[in-house]
């Protein structure tokens, strides 16, 4: 397999982590951050540089930055992701490991992956501030859909939290097969791994549903979300900046939503809990 090389290198941290965050819907399979370099490793006939400019765009802060792009061989990332891989414990409850660490003693508990995309891994602000937001909330018995999963990581939380049902779905074929190797790593069983850009209509009504994804995503499916929903039914949402969440909290309230709490990181990342009251709404007739 021939890989390529997506290369931006900026002295702002910030910068490049919004550049992972950016990219992370597109079918890249690994992210590095390291210095003043950000490292995104996508296979050749994947490339697309009208996307990723395009991915690039969304942000105003990212307007206009330039990146290159290079062949490298597969084994390359690989290798330096087994390297350099290190742990992460989210609010001292949750640890997110590789298969060459040993559990931490601390940890209530431990989710052990191998991504194939970095996005989702736990070194990311949003997948923290998710995970703190799950932990707050009632998830055992409960109905849970995560959306955009990624690598698996919050449905994988959900099921060792005692959820009855969890449903995973996410728009890229690798995403999808990277969720399944990862549920059966930490031998949880998730009722559903789909390929669909958004929640499918035959899933049945959630409890809560998980969404870290782009802002523009999130806009987008807001109207899925409702249909989706029942009275009672929590929904999560990060993958925004603090300056975008107004915007995106808009676009879901208008769908009978309404806002519970919103969480921040120190490098200015949110996650929007909101509630919904009204009965489920039927998907709307074809014209």
């Amino acid at each position: 397999m021939e890989y390529l090389l997506i290369e931006i290198e900026n002295s702002n941290p910030e910068i490049l982590e919004i550049a992972q965050a950016a990219l992370s819907h597109l079918p890249f399979e690994a992210f590095e951050i390291k210095g003043d370099r950000f490292k995104g490793y996508i296979l050749k006939q994947d490339y697309n540089e009208s996307l990723i400019k395009g991915a690039l765009a969304q942000f105003e802060i990212l307007d206009g930055i330039g990146f290159t792009v290079a062949p490298v061989p597969f084994s390359n990332w690989n290798d330096e992701w087994e390297r350099n891989f290190q742990p992460v414990l989210s609010r001292q409850k949750v640890e997110i490991r590789a298969p060459h660490h040993s559990i931490n003693p601390l940890a209530a508990h431990s989710v052990l992956i191998v991504p194939r995309m970095s996005f989702g891994t736990g070194h990311h602000s949003t997948t923290a501030l998710m995970i703190e937001a799950m932990l707050g909330c009632q998830i055992a018995g409960k109905t849970v859909h995560d959306v955009g999963t990624g690598s698996g990581v919050l449905a994988i939380l959900a099921a060792m939290l005692g959820a009855a049902e969890v449903r995973a779905s996410d728009n890229y074929p690798i995403a999808v097969e990277n969720t399944g190797d990862n549920a059966m790593l930490n031998s949880v069983t998730l009722t559903e791994i789909c390929l669909a850009d958004g929640m499918p209509s035959s899933w049945p009504a959630a409890d809560i549903i998980l969404a870290n994804i782009t802002r523009n995503a999130l806009i987008g499916l807001a109207e899925s979300f409702t249909q989706g929903a029942k009275a009672g039914s929590m929904l999560f949402t990060s993958g925004y900046l603090a300056d975008d969440a107004e915007l995106v909290e808009s676009a879901v309230q208008a769908y009978g939503w309404q806002t519970t709490q919103r969480l921040s990181s120190a490098d200015g990342w949110v996650c929007t809990g909101f509630a919904f009251s009204q009965p489920r709404v039927q998907a709307k007739p074809k014209a």
